[in-house]
């Protein structure tokens, strides 16, 4: 069996085993603001969260590890990262066919190049807020095949919670999981 992953209830930043973020077999404490979570929001986290172009890649180099599972949240916190992603979509649309009018339009009108940069800046801020909005993760896996999820940005009590829930670690348990080698 693999170690058990790095808990830190200080930084907000808790490992989950991929199996239970699949499951959905996380404490309903929402994982945003620490209280009682009332449903859960759909979150897929990989390998390597930089590499979105990975998967166009041929073979091995393009292959990515992909843990899709959902994440107990409240209504406002999944009220306001599902009204994000629509925007996001929207501004996606807005780029698309801004890109499409000013690169195949004849000629380039005013209203295709607003688009293009209008879609082009809500996507790069987007980068920057989704930061702030979603818990952000990274999957890591060890020799024999067990995965587990490193979550970022999430509240002191949904750590607690997950520690609780695992029937808690002794330090010498977290001090092994942090120096895993198969952990970076």
């Amino acid at each position: 069996m693999a170690p058990m992953p790095f808990l830190d209830p200080l930084t907000g930043e808790v490992s989950i085993w991929a199996a239970d973020l699949k499951a959905g077999a996380l404490p309903w404490v929402c994982a945003r603001s620490g209280r009682r979570a009332d449903d859960t929001i759909r979150v897929q986290y990989q390998e390597n969260p930089n590499a979105a172009w990975a998967g166009l890649l041929p073979g091995a180099i393009g292959r990515r590890y992909v843990v899709k599972g959902r994440l107990p949240m409240s209504v406002r916190w999944i009220t306001v990262i599902t009204s994000a992603r629509m925007l996001v979509l929207a501004a996606l649309v807005a780029f698309g066919y801004g890109f499409w009018a000013v690169t195949f339009g004849r000629p380039a009108t005013t209203a295709g190049w607003v688009l293009l940069v209008t879609g082009l800046l809500a996507l790069q801020a987007w980068r920057i807020v989704r930061v702030r909005l979603e818990p952000t993760g990274e999957v890591h896996r060890d020799a024999t095949g067990n995965a587990w999820v490193v979550l970022r940005g999430v509240h002191p009590n949904f750590v607690a919670a997950v520690q609780s829930a695992r029937g808690g670690l002794t330090a010498e348990g977290q001090m092994g999981a942090a120096t895993d080698p198969q952990r970076t």
